[in-house]
């Protein structure tokens, strides 16, 4: 802490979900579908044991060489011997109780009891006691990650503020009124993730700031042309098949959850289309802009959702089970795309009938991601991105077989679009270039040059974009500033009865 700048530990590229050990000397972390411990300041990264990739694991340190962590879906709090590598599921969630997702386990400073997170099937949660050999007791409602400080205080997130509470835990009551320690923090109400830290001495760091974006119209040169809407934190925009309205989904703020909304491009207006304290994300249009199918985390893991604008009536498409999130549907309106996770943890793409009772089908899989497909203007291609490479690349393949697969992109790609007007893929490659290629689909597949329309400044980089019927505007999301480039908050002794040094 003494130290003015900061230094990359070697060996830990790609790190998330960083931990400490009891003793402050070693960390835990997880990278490249491993979990993995390095002793500091200059050890090697070691394995301790493989785990399913992807967002979502969260790790915490115990005594006699244990460490738990969850998995990226909540299935279950696994333990694991750092020095064996032996693991083992401690924690599932118990359907009896309503329970659908255990996750963010914490250990209390006595390395054998510890803390984590259960969410109800409606969407509520609950911090749980647990240990090993013992039934788990409930101690604070509440949709967050918690931390303990001794002697007995509780930390946790209620509606985007920490708060600080006594707990008895031979009792496992709560003691007295929550306390505020921080009224604005980072913090999602559908993951229960907080960006926050406590020491066993009572001094707190967390982040403040969240993600801010806007909607901003561009030509084909890269010029401004003007703002949609306000500013927020967006994910996802589309434009209507008219042209005249926007879909997009927002983050609402406290909670930390988006919510899909619609703007009325000639009238002006915003209109709300759900308001679930859950997220509803990832919307794509319906044939006509009749409806919408949607991503939300009602009563389990992300799953697909359809509504009607028209009878504004909402009807779950699949029942949860793998994550899921929609990418496109055919411009017949008969087929919907989706992203789903596998069981090795990767992506695949399936496709779901949207007139018909069919059954869902497998379109791209292989042991590598296959995401975001976006269906041609005239139904006969789709183009998809693949990390078989290493990073995400833009593919293109000929439908209904998806044969005479062809590489678009060579410098990575993401946010892949159709520009109807020219029949042209458009994508935005790693070093912020929006990239045109016209595309023939008949007699067969075949791919023009490709052409940089302009370098998206620095600062400014777009999250996502939608492409106008004529092909001459782009309507993307633009990055204001990011949360994790921002400083973090420290508050000294927000705890003034926790333990000395």
């Amino acid at each position: 802490m003494s130290a003015l700048e900061s230094r990359a530990l070697p060996g830990t590229e790609g790190a998330t979900s960083v931990f400490w050990s009891p003793d402050g000397r070693s960390l835990g972390f997880f990278a490249g579908n491993k979990l993995k411990r390095l002793t500091l300041p200059d050890g090697a990264a070691v394995p301790v044991c493989d785990v399913v990739e992807g967002i979502g694991l969260a790790g915490t340190w115990g005594a006699d060489g244990e460490m738990l962590f969850a998995t990226v879906e909540g299935s279950e709090i696994v333990a694991v011997s750092v020095s064996s590598g032996a693991s083992a599921a401690l924690v599932r969630p118990d359907e009896t109780q309503g329970e659908v997702r255990v996750g963010w386990p914490w250990f209390l400073p006595d390395g054998r009891r510890f803390l984590y997170l259960s969410r109800l099937r409606d969407g509520t949660g609950h911090i749980m006691l647990g240990q090993r050999g013992r039934a788990s007791r409930r101690l604070a409602a509440a949709a967050s990650n918690a931390q303990w400080v001794d002697p007995d205080y509780l930390v946790f997130v209620r509606d985007g503020i920490l708060l600080g509470q006594r707990v008895d835990l031979a009792t496992a009551n709560m003691l007295g009124e929550p306390f505020s320690i921080a009224a604005a923090i980072d913090y999602s109400y559908s993951t229960g993730r907080t960006d926050f830290a406590i020491s066993r001495a009572g001094d707190v760091v967390y982040q403040s700031h969240t993600d801010t974006s806007r909607l901003l119209w561009n030509d084909r040169r890269g010029n401004h042309l003007g703002e949609v809407g306000p500013a927020g934190q967006y994910q996802r925009v589309r434009l209507s098949p008219d042209g005249e309205r926007v879909l997009f989904d927002r983050f609402r703020s406290g909670l930390g959850t988006p919510d899909l909304w619609i703007l009325d491009l000639r009238r002006g207006g915003e209109t709300r289309l759900t308001a679930d304290r859950t997220s509803e994300a990832f919307p794509v249009w319906l044939r006509g802009g009749r409806g919408v199918v949607f991503m939300a985390d009602r009563g389990g893991p992300p799953h697909l959702f359809r509504k009607d604008l028209i009878t504004e009536v909402e009807e779950p498409l699949l029942p949860p089970g793998r994550l899921q999130q929609p990418d496109d549907v055919s411009p017949d309106g008969e087929t919907l795309a989706y992203d789903q996770r596998s069981t090795r943890g990767n992506y695949d793409i399936l496709t779901l009938p949207l007139l018909s009772t069919g059954r869902s089908s497998v379109l791209i899989g292989s042991p590598f991601d296959e995401v975001q497909l976006r269906f041609a203007p005239d139904g006969r291609a789709a183009a998809f991105l693949s990390d078989e490479t290493g990073r995400y690349e833009l593919y293109v393949a000929a439908l209904p077989g998806m044969t005479s697969r062809l590489r678009v992109s060579a410098g990575g790609a993401r946010a892949p679009q159709w520009g109807a007007a020219r029949h042209e893929l458009l994508y935005l490659s790693n070093a912020g270039e929006l990239i045109a290629v016209p595309v023939g689909t008949t007699p067969s597949l075949q791919l023009g040059s490709p052409t940089t329309l302009f370098v998206v400044p620095q600062g400014s980089a777009w999250t996502d974009f939608a492409v106008s019927a004529d092909g001459q505007k782009f309507l993307a999301i633009v990055s204001d500033s990011r949360a994790a480039e921002q400083p973090l908050t420290v508050v000294l002794r927000a705890l003034p009865a926790a333990r000395p040094r």
